[in-house]
């Protein structure tokens, strides 16, 4: 049994419990359920109150810099940016540019070997 089925299968003896409401909404097809987002909030507002109640001169002995934060915001918006016109290649599916591909390593179309004959179809469907 992998690590994370333990912990989900886990009820915690914990004095605090575990918050469970049963209140979930459903935005652009994602659901929120309420104790996500309390913890979220909570998450937030430490993030906040340390950000603000900290001295400066404890974070500046540290070391402290806001560039790998920087750094590692641009990386991740470069991957979603590009990753936008894949999915949206790959959602055309026979119609879209991996057509060739799709039907390439698709079972019911024979082996892989045939993948030239099927990029030359088409691409010639696309012309």
């Amino acid at each position: 049994m992998c690590l994370a089925t333990a912990r989900r299968n886990h009820r915690s003896d914990s004095p605090f419990g575990h918050l469970e409401t049963g209140i979930t909404w459903t935005i652009i097809g994602t659901q929120l359920e309420l104790q996500s987002l309390l913890r979220d909030a909570a998450l937030i507002l430490i993030a906040v109150l340390s950000l603000t109640l900290m001295p400066d001169e404890h974070r500046e002995a540290n070391g402290y810099s806001w560039e790998p934060i920087r750094e590692t915001a641009i990386l991740f918006g470069g991957i979603f940016i590009t990753i936008i016109p894949v999915l949206a290649m790959l959602d055309a599916g026979r119609n879209g540019a991996f057509a060739w591909l799709i039907l390439a390593v698709n079972a019911e179309n024979g082996p892989p070997e045939r993948l030239l004959m099927f990029k030359s179809s088409a691409e010639g469907s696309r012309r």
